[in-house]
């Protein structure tokens, strides 16, 4: 299917993976832990920092990878959702899958240790992928920390993948989401005596509405 839009019309656009600074967002989440007394959070800030050193995130801009996190971090704070823990283990939550560090190693609470356990995948000898991944988010359906993470996870990489990944592994990653994912958003909207109601809504809006775009987008491909 051709595009309507002229070269013209496209000239004046700018594609970027980076929307905002990751120094900013390190500030603001800084700030907002020591004026909250977010012990948690001030602890895992660093931590974050020291583990992903190095590590980039995919996209043409080399983007370093806390820009993921602390996205997620800022994500949360905008929608509310400010808790000590909660926080902290959205910073922490890839650390140890992409780095050489157990969740029993790091220094925070032992809830945010065990909701970071619960984010780490990991594939055991002889399971297949489905297998694999129906272990992995019946784990993190469990624990409340983990669910809330993986639920903005998923927003900030859905939003991010038109520009990264093929066309197949958007696909895949739409699917996945769709049979992993809304459950996760339910469990968080209905459950918890409705604590996360209105967060879940604006989740699950944001992921509706970019997973529809996208698949418009991924039919003209």
């Amino acid at each position: 299917m051709e595009s309507n839009i002229t070269p013209e019309e496209k000239d004046p656009w700018e594609l970027h993976d980076r929307i905002f600074s990751e120094e900013h967002m390190y500030g603001f989440v800084e700030r907002t832990a020591k004026k909250l007394g977010f012990t948690e959070t001030l602890t895992a800030l660093p931590l974050m920092k020291k583990y992903h050193a190095g590590q980039t995130r995919k996209g043409s801009e080399a983007i370093p990878y806390i820009y993921h996190p602390l996205l997620m971090a800022c994500h949360a704070c905008a929608l509310g959702l400010k808790e000590d823990v909660l926080i902290a283990t959205i910073l922490l939550h890839d650390v140890c899958e992409d780095c050489p560090v157990t969740p029993e190693e790091l220094p925070v609470a032992a809830e945010v240790q065990e909701a970071v356990r619960c984010m780490t995948y990991k594939r055991l000898e002889g399971e297949t992928w489905k297998t694999a991944h129906d272990r992995y988010y019946e784990t993190i359906g469990t624990n409340r920390l983990a669910t809330i993470t993986k639920v903005i996870d998923r927003c900030n990489n859905i939003s991010t993948m038109m520009g990264t990944f093929s066309r197949k592994r958007m696909i895949e990653y739409i699917n996945e989401t769709e049979k992993y994912i809304m459950p996760l958003l339910d469990k968080l909207k209905f459950g918890y005596d409705g604590k996360y109601y209105d967060a879940a809504f604006l989740l699950k809006y944001h992921l509706l509405s970019v997973m529809d775009n996208d698949k418009h987008a991924i039919c003209r491909l």
